[in-house]
């Protein structure tokens, strides 16, 4: 079958996708990738340091490469899994799965935070491999 609609309406009631969104998600996975990997390079800290102020420290690196890997998640789950098509119960179970992954990040980071267990001492001493 060809057209130039978006869904092309296949046997049985299987939906045909065009290749046009893919190859844009996989151009973008590609430019998030050589993102990430130029993160490993740049020291994010220093770099926000300098914008903004203030001391960020090496755990912007950690930061930043986990905001680039949720964006890349986003993105294959949205696509390639179809969740830009699914509706009601779907959705919902996608959603508290994610607000659930959340949470438990937010709960177990408080013994970072509170309990001072990541201090850069400690970092530096894991760096230097002392």
């Amino acid at each position: 079958m060809s057209g130039s609609s978006e869904q092309i309406q296949g046997q049985e009631g299987h939906v045909e996708h065009s290749l046009k969104p893919y190859a844009y998600v996989f151009t973008a996975l590609l430019a998030l990738t050589a993102l990430t990997g130029s993160l490993s390079y740049v020291d994010v800290g220093a770099v926000l340091g300098r914008l903004v102020g203030g001391t960020w420290g090496h755990g912007a690196n950690i930061v930043a490469g986990l905001i680039v890997a949720v964006a890349k998640a986003s993105l294959v789950v949205w696509i390639f899994m179809h969740q830009d098509h699914e509706e009601g119960a779907n959705r919902f179970i996608l959603g508290f799965s994610v607000a659930l992954m959340a949470l438990a990040f937010l709960a177990l980071s408080t013994d970072f935070l509170w309990l001072g267990t990541y201090t850069h001492r400690v970092a530096g001493m894991l760096v230097a491999g002392n």
